[in-house]
């Protein structure tokens, strides 16, 4: 018994360091967005280059210069934030969406630019975690470091070209904010770090230097603004009347010593019937698995035919809502129908393009003539 009490008690497990991926290819990079994302093949093309380039910033310490970083221009419901999330987290590497129009000035009550990176530093964190990784100061600090950050709604904190408001004076100073964050800070984390050595506790820093990032937005009217640009012919030459560049950016209010810090810009395209349908019957976020597993737990077996999928694919195109536009579509209907068969005690829902009524969608200013029944058994 005493030699059972004199046992030295077990040390923890020791964890292995994480290490950012080195043999990480463009190739592997491309694949992993065309097996998430439907349509959008210029962009995914650049996406993957990009994030290519910047996991050599990641590996390779002799490499002086700073990596581009990227405006990505496009509606809404098109894939640009499920885009950098999908290629970020099949690396690794920790990612966060910020609203940039939540970004507020020093001295205001909100959230801070340097937010971003105790953002950065919570999800580094999660990800060591979960891989169960070793996770001290130091290597939260690096991968954080090396993490990827999305500015959303960038457009959204542009400037006013004809007159200077209120407003305008509190998007310009954050976009100042902005500009020392994408150069290159020593941001304080907020809180003092845990101790996983025992040492005291202090305060950690992540420098943003090397932090990847990403503004996106939808930047309408931006077209008109490309029409009126400086030097267009010569833009024209050099890239063809259908690229936007730096000087569009920052004709549409962005600081021009900002713009130049996003050298790289990538347009994603509207959506198209085609890609509804894709959307539709092969992605793992279509609305469709949604109704179908809604359905399988209520005994009911859910059936959409190819021409259903058409239908809604072509209205979904039509109202230009993205993809989030097709559970605007779907909703009304399919709840109605499984309601309906619940209250009825049926087993399966056949949904073809003939039974999708006109009334479901006049208020979006679409008609449908046909209005007929399928059977339900």
């Amino acid at each position: 018994m005493k030699e059972l009490l004199s046992q030295p008690e077990p040390q923890p497990r020791s964890l292995p360091r994480f290490s950012l991926p080195n043999s990480v290819t463009e190739n592997s990079i491309r694949a992993i967005l065309d097996a998430a994302v439907v349509g959008q093949e210029q962009a995914k093309r650049k996406l993957s280059s990009l994030f290519s380039l910047h996991l050599m910033g990641t590996t390779e310490e002799d490499l002086q210069m700073q990596l581009p970083n990227a405006i990505i221009l496009g509606p809404t419901g098109v894939g640009k934030t499920y885009s950098m999330s999908v290629a970020s987290a099949s690396l690794g590497l920790p990612f966060v969406s910020i609203d940039s129009t939540s970004l507020v000035p020093s001295g205001i009550v909100g959230l801070q630019v340097e937010d971003i990176a105790i953002e950065l530093w919570k999800a580094a964190e999660e990800i060591l975690t979960a891989h169960s990784f070793r996770s001290e100061p130091a290597d939260i600090r690096e991968l954080a470091q090396h993490g990827v950050v999305f500015l959303d709604e960038f457009d959204k904190i542009a400037t006013s070209q004809d007159r200077e408001s209120s407003e305008d004076a509190s998007r310009r100073l954050t976009q100042r904010r902005l500009l020392k964050f994408v150069d290159g800070d020593m941001v304080r984390v907020g809180v003092p770090s845990r101790s996983y050595s025992g040492s005291t506790p202090q305060d950690e820093f992540v420098n943003t230097r090397e932090i990847f990032m990403i503004a996106g937005g939808a930047f309408y009217g931006i077209e008109k603004v490309k029409q009126n640009r400086k030097n267009s012919l010569l833009y024209r030459r050099m890239f063809g009347s259908d690229y936007y560049v730096t000087e569009d950016i920052r004709n549409f209010g962005i600081m021009p010593e900002l713009a130049a810090r996003f050298p790289i810009l990538i347009e994603f395209q509207q959506l198209g019937t085609r890609d509804f349908v894709q959307i539709l019957a092969e992605s793992s976020r279509s609305p469709l698995r949604i109704w179908e597993t809604y359905a399988a737990k209520s005994g009911i077996e859910l059936n959409v035919a190819e021409d259903a999928l058409e239908f809604f694919a072509e209205k979904a195109a039509t109202l230009g809502s993205g993809a989030r536009g097709l559970h605007e579509l779907i909703f009304p209907f399919l709840q109605d129908r499984l309601t309906e068969a619940l209250t009825n005690g049926k087993t399966r829902v056949n949904i073809e393009a003939s039974d999708l009524g006109a009334k479901r969608f006049t208020k979006y200013g679409i008609r449908v003539e046909n209005s007929a029944t399928s059977e339900e058994s």
